[in-house]
């Protein structure tokens, strides 16, 4: 298996789609005391250059006010497949006029 480089030795985000379209399927709770959003996509066998199909799962969750908590999972479906998940959201908490 062979994925780029994009940061001297690092690969730091793998969505080379080449202009694919990709479905992102969305589970959202408003309601209750934890609203949170779930964001699933699948990607299929030798598809971005894993040897298996991948299920990955962020939710993201407010606890408070103050307080968001972020659950992330991922499962190979049908290969041996090497997983390492990194959150690098970037939030804007200036406003849209930054």
């Amino acid at each position: 298996m062979s994925l780029p480089l994009e940061d001297e030795n690092n690969i730091i985000s793998r969505m080379d789609h080449k202009g694919k379209r990709n479905v992102i399927d969305i589970y959202a709770a408003e309601d209750g005391e934890r609203p949170f959003i779930t964001f699933k996509y699948h990607i299929s066998g030798r598809e971005e250059g894993y040897p298996g199909a991948v299920s990955n799962t962020p939710t993201y969750i407010l606890m408070s006010e103050t307080t968001m908590k972020l659950n992330m999972e991922a499962s190979a479906e049908n290969k041996n497949t090497p997983i390492n998940l990194a959150q690098n959201t970037y939030w804007n908490l200036a406003g849209n006029a930054s």
